[in-house]
């Protein structure tokens, strides 16, 4: 998202709080009885996700904030330049609008990591020589530094 170096420590609890949100809401969703969601925010459970919730709507208003302070129209422009040019040119997108785009495309990210990696190790599992020979180069290369 072009991050400055500024705002982007925080970035790792950032995703490790999107994956937490994400089973939490996914076990929310399969384990609970049907209409508990509206009990939610008064067990242990409905707090800690609305606690990481907005531990994420802080860090993707930081985001934002930062972004808007150093907006310069570049060459290389990040996800988050085009929604705030787009924002300057005709104000048809609030700041709240802004940082829903940014957490579903940084969640969608962190899913498609995710799956990829699944299927690289499902895959190799079962081509026993592509492994070895990932394993060959990798020791390869290792070795050489």
């Amino acid at each position: 998202m072009g991050l400055p170096p500024h705002v982007s420590p925080n970035g790792r609890k950032y995703i490790e709080n999107i994956g937490i949100a994400q089973k939490k809401y996914l076990e929310n969703m399969l384990f609970q009885f049907p209409f508990s969601h509206l009990m939610d925010n008064k067990i242990r459970k409905g707090k800690y996700l609305k606690q990481k919730f907005e531990e994420l709507r802080a860090f993707g208003s930081k985001i934002i904030e930062s972004r808007k302070k150093e907006f310069t129209k570049s060459k290389n422009e990040s996800f988050l330049d085009n929604l705030l040019q787009l924002q300057k040119e005709n104000l048809s997108l609030t700041d709240e609008e802004i940082r829903s785009q940014v957490h579903t495309f940084v969640a969608g990210a962190f899913d498609t990591t995710g799956t990829a990696l699944q299927w690289l190790i499902l895959l190799l599992g079962n081509h026993i020589e592509i492994q070895d020979n990932l394993r060959n180069e990798w020791c390869n290369f290792r070795c050489n530094k």
